[in-house]
């Protein structure tokens, strides 16, 4: 998002990175998270990181009709990027881990089935 890359070019390299995973590995799992909102000074066009986070739902669902084990992690809503990062892009204080780690432990439980 911050070298202005179209969605649809975006999409299509996490389709093949996935792709590749998968290969590698059938049985591989996947935890996959839409990103952090961007922003200055360092940070792409916020409302293309919207658009991303926005496709990446079917893309997750289409792979998994697939048969891949993935979910999708939510770390873009309720992250506060004017609080929590300096440079517009990174979580830099230490509120940004700690709102991120329970999302992935969320979705490495979801993905893994335990609860």
């Amino acid at each position: 998002c911050v070298n202005g890359a179209t969605v649809a070019a975006m999409t299509a390299d996490l389709s093949l990175l996935l792709d590749d995973v998968v290969a590698s590995d059938s049985l591989r799992r996947i935890v996959l998270a839409q990103i952090i909102p961007q922003g200055p000074p360092s940070g792409g066009d916020p409302a293309l990181v919207v658009r991303y986070n926005q496709a990446m739902p079917a893309l997750v669902a289409q792979k998994r009709a697939l048969g891949y084990r993935i979910v999708l992690v939510d770390m873009w809503t309720g992250f506060d990027l004017s609080a929590w990062s300096s440079d517009g892009v990174h979580p830099s204080t230490e509120d940004g881990p700690n709102f991120m780690g329970p999302r992935w432990v969320d979705g490495i439980a979801a993905v893994l089935g335990v609860d």
